[in-house]
C-alpha cells in the first residue's frame, strides 16, 4: 500500500466514524443543566458585586456550587461512556503499520486476525463472531445454521476468492 492510498482511507475512516458519534441524551441533558447552573451562579455573583448580600443569597450560592459540581462529576462520567473519536494519526499508523507486513508467516497472519476479530465460538447449529470495535465490549454477530448453510453453497464459494487460512488459536481469540 502506498503512503498516499494509506493516508486516504485514514482520512475517511476518521471521517466516517467520527460523523457517526452523536452526544448522547444524558449527556446533552447534563450540559444543559449545568449551564442554567453556571448562570444563576453568575446571577448571584452579579447580585453580590453590587452589594446585595444576604444569609439566604450565600447559602444559595453555596448550594449552586455544590450543584455545579455534581453536575462536573456526572457529565465527566457520561463523557467516559461516550465512544471517543478517531485520531488522524493513529488511523493511519494503524494502517502503516498492517501495510509493512508482508504476512509470510503465521505469526503476522494471526497478529493480523486477532486485531480484528476476538473470539469466534462454534456450535453445532450456530456461530458466534465477537469482533475487537470497542475495548470494553466487542461487537458480537450471531450465524446461524441457514446462514451457515448458505456460505457453504457453491454458488457462495464460486462468488468468492477468499480461502480459509491456518490460524492457531491465539491468546486473544480465533481459531
Amino acid at each position: 500500500m502506498k503512503p498516499q492510498v494509506i493516508e486516504k482511507i485514514a482520512s475517511a475512516v476518521v471521517e466516517k466514524f467520527n460523523s457517526s458519534i452523536t452526544k448522547s441524551d444524558s449527556l446533552a441533558l447534563l450540559e444543559k443543566e449545568q449551564q442554567q447552573v453556571q448562570k444563576s451562579i453568575n446571577g448571584f455573583l452579579n447580585a453580590i458585586a453590587e452589594g446585595v448580600v444576604t444569609k439566604s443569597t450565600k447559602e444559595r450560592l453555596l448550594a449552586l456550587e455544590q450543584q455545579n459540581d455534581v453536575l462536573e462529576e456526572n457529565i465527566a462520567l457520561e463523557k467516559a461512556r461516550q465512544i471517543q473519536p478517531l485520531e488522524y494519526e493513529t488511523v493511519k499508523a494503524f494502517l502503516t503499520y498492517f501495510a509493512r507486513k508482508k504476512y509470510q508467516n503465521d505469526e503476522e497472519k494471526n497478529e493480523f486476525f486477532n486485531s480484528f476479530i476476538y473470539r469466534v465460538v462454534l456450535f453445532d447449529d450456530c456461530v458466534y463472531i465477537f469482533y475487537n470495535t470497542s475495548p470494553d465490549v466487542p461487537t458480537k454477530v450471531k450465524l446461524d445454521k441457514d446462514e451457515l448453510d448458505e456460505l457453504k453453497s457453491p454458488e457462495h464459494r464460486k462468488s468468492t476468492q477468499l480461502q480459509p487460512l491456518g490460524f492457531k488459536l491465539g491468546a486473544n481469540g480465533g481459531g
